[in-house]
């Protein structure tokens, strides 16, 4: 199999073998052991294109270093799964306050409002006035 067939991230998470090459290139350059352009070179890429990738390395790196917060901390997409069912628990609650309310109505021998209904199904005109045309 070639270098470039593994460009995924192995099993579990675990970076590939060009992944850690890199690093240990870039690691070369930041120590001096190596030039920008030799690194460029024995990654296979051009030098701006290296440091690119060093910019997205280093960048990664201080992004670890920055503490983390203690405990378990929410995620967006459990929030968002946290207010879908209130959500849906809340329709179910309205649904029920609403079959009871039309219940009791129905007890006391009280009718329903009834739904205003429009004489004119058509949407309503603006005035030619009110348009400014005479």
């Amino acid at each position: 199999m070639s270098d470039k067939a593994v460009a995924t991230k192995g099993e579990k998470g675990t970076p590939t073998r060009e992944a850690r090459r890199a690093a240990s290139v870039i690691l070369e350059v930041l120590g001096g052991e190596r030039t920008a352009r030799e690194a460029a070179e024995a990654l296979a890429m051009s030098t701006s294109a290296y440091y690119l990738l060093e910019q997205r390395a280093l960048d990664a790196m201080v992004e670890a270093c920055e503490p983390k917060p203690k405990g378990w901390v929410a995620t967006t997409e459990y929030e968002l799964g946290t207010l879908r069912k209130k959500y849906a628990m809340l329709e179910r609650e309205c649904a029920r306050y609403q079959a009871l309310a039309r219940l009791a109505q129905r007890t006391m021998g009280i009718a329903a409002p009834k739904k205003e209904q429009r004489k004119d199904k058509r949407r309503p005109t603006r005035q030619s006035s009110v348009l400014g045309v005479h």
